[in-house]
């Protein structure tokens, strides 16, 4: 291996060679210019204060946003002519950050690709008319300025200013892997991308393309083929290296964080599996670049928030290059698949780090998440478990009104026949109401519960997934969930270390103000007779259990679960 699990290069424990240390000295020279020339032009917001330690984000197709606002505006739309009650939803319904998809300078060449593909070579109107809706895939960029069509980069500053006004912070995309096949790069700078030979077109063309006498790689992953819209680029060559931090400060001075695409390609081991000998001979050069790119951007704008789309259990990787958050697709797998074992051990894996995890349900690659969990029950059971994590929650555009249809990223409108789904809206709605606004669940602290079997012995108690959050305020939470198409029945143990408030009796009238605040938080007794409430915010249920039951005596609290039933419950001391 060539990263180490500690990220240091192989190469380096060895030593490096004198041409190889003269080479890291240029570019770490060229980043510390960078950082200075684009600090000078950053001007931060003083209108956000610090994010908060768990943030929710909702994503957002910025190509089917504007096309929806021409559509409703009637005339010509740019990015920022969304409508002020829209960004009013948003922030009065617990979201952080908007993330923006698609914003960039589109390829031609991947717009009439996308337009042959719309309209099935129809030459009719009918295929005139989807040929119209077709859109560039926004992962082949050719240029990191706002798209034309929606404004350029001033209709973006004044979106995110307004956003800015509500407490929200704008994220964008960066796509480090490749660039679009018709980048100016293939024609003044071919050496900054993957470059094969005559041969290598003949025998793999669905890899490689030429372009006048040079002869470019598609980007890819290891596995697959080649996108056929995008070139990739060399980070065997410290000059790319260069221009894409160059890339990286441009889009740090416009936006609030990124969600970085398919960031574990650039581990160097994953370079050196899928390129090997197109590294070519500055194939040496095989430091990792997110450690040096989050600098510049730490430099920049020292709370500039990187999320990183990974995968093949790479999260610990990019923990340790300096990402904020890296997307669980651990946890979105055993979801899906319904694996309640698998993930009480994930989620009791102390690295990758928890709390720097994306739980997601839906993104722009996964089907929609009510059309892989059909069952109403078990997608609430997916919500509450993924939503009630620690980490960063991040929703997608369309799956809070339970659409089915997944967004077509080669056109510009999303399905207008598909009606929103009431159940799984009505879902929502309680979980943005009572979950994303509550204080233990964004500052506070977080711990598995024990969990264990009732009296008769019985094994469904293994389908019993439970956490609590709590923070010094006495706010604090207990998540219950059979996560299980069967009855579960077990006895749930909390944390000795969960602070709760105390409800008081006492009357305004009857308060000295001039007295000390009392304390709100404390911790639960184990001695008989202190009683607690558990009142189900979701569902309005309430209970009353001692204490000391809550803290192991008599094995737990005992629960008989209905299959996939998940209460919240808010905890206070009588």
């Amino acid at each position: 291996r060539l990263v180490k699990s500690d990220g240091v290069c192989a190469r380096t424990r060895r030593g490096m060679s004198a041409k190889e240390k003269r080479t890291r000295t240029m570019l770490r020279a060229a980043i510390a210019f960078l950082c200075l020339v684009a600090h000078s032009s950053y001007v931060s917001s003083s209108a956000l204060l610090p994010l908060v330690k768990n943030p929710a984000v909702y994503s957002l197709d910025a190509r089917i946003m504007v096309s929806e606002l021409k559509l409703r505006l009637g005339t010509q739309a740019t990015i920022n002519d969304v409508a002020d009650e829209d960004l009013d939803d948003y922030a009065e319904a617990g979201f952080d950050a908007v993330c923006l998809m698609g914003v960039w300078q589109p390829s031609k060449f991947s717009l009439q690709k996308s337009m042959k593909g719309l309209s099935g070579g129809s030459e009719g109107a009918g295929g005139s008319a989807q040929a119209a809706a077709a859109a560039s895939s926004p992962y082949a960029i050719v240029d990191y300025s706002v798209n034309n069509e929606f404004g350029g980069n001033l209709a973006l500053a004044k979106l995110r200013s307004r956003l800015h006004e509500r407490g929200l912070r704008l994220f964008l995309d960066f796509v480090p892997n490749h660039m679009a096949v018709d980048h100016p790069w293939t024609i003044t700078r071919p050496e900054l991308l993957i470059q094969g030979k005559p041969e290598d077109l003949e025998k793999e063309p669905q890899n490689f393309f030429r372009v006048g006498s040079n002869v470019f790689a598609h980007g890819r992953d290891p596995y697959f083929d080649g996108w056929e819209d995008t070139v990739q680029l060399n980070y065997a060559n410290p000059d790319l290296r260069a221009e894409m931090c160059t890339i990286l400060t441009k889009i740090v001075s416009i936006c609030d964080g990124v969600r970085c695409d398919m960031a574990m390609l650039l581990c160097p081991d994953i370079l050196e599996q899928t390129w090997g000998k197109h590294l070519g001979t500055a194939g040496a050069f095989k430091e990792p670049f997110w450690p040096d790119a989050i600098k510049v951007a730490r430099a920049i704008h020292d709370d500039f928030i990187l999320m990183g789309e990974v995968f093949w259990g790479r999260d610990l990787d990019l923990q340790q290059f300096g990402f904020d958050f890296t997307f669980d697709k651990n946890l979105y797998d055993k979801c899906v698949e319904g694996n309640a074992i698998a993930i009480r051990q994930h989620l009791g894996s102390a690295v990758p780090s928890q709390d720097r995890m994306v739980r997601y349900l839906e993104n722009h690659d996964e089907k929609r998440i009510a059309q892989v969990v059909a069952e109403v029950d078990k997608h609430t059971a997916c919500a509450v478990l993924s939503y009630t994590l620690p980490g960063m929650r991040f929703f997608h555009d369309g799956q809070l009104q339970g659409r089915k249809i997944q967004i077509d990223l080669t056109s510009l409108h999303r399905e207008r026949g598909e009606r929103r789904d009431s159940a799984i809206s009505s879902l929502y709605c309680k979980l943005l109401g009572n979950i994303l606004t509550r204080p233990e669940l964004r500052e506070g602290r977080w711990a598995q519960c024990k969990t264990g079997p009732a009296m008769d012995g019985n094994p469904s108690w293994q389908h019993i997934i439970a956490h609590c959050a709590w923070d010094t305020q006495g706010n604090c939470m207990l998540v219950v969930i059979n996560f299980s198409g069967e009855y579960a029945s077990g006895h749930v143990v909390v944390p000795e270390s969960i602070t709760c408030s105390k409800r008081c009796g006492l009357l305004p009238s009857t308060m000295n103000f001039a007295d000390p605040p009392r304390p709100r938080a404390f911790k639960l007794d184990k001695n008989d007779g202190q009683m607690v409430v558990l009142r189900d915010i979701l569902f309005d249920d309430l209970y009353e259990r001692e204490s000391a039951v809550l803290l192991g005596k008599h094995g737990g609290v005992w629960f008989s679960l209905k299959p996939w039933q998940a209460h919240v419950f808010e905890l206070s001391i009588l």
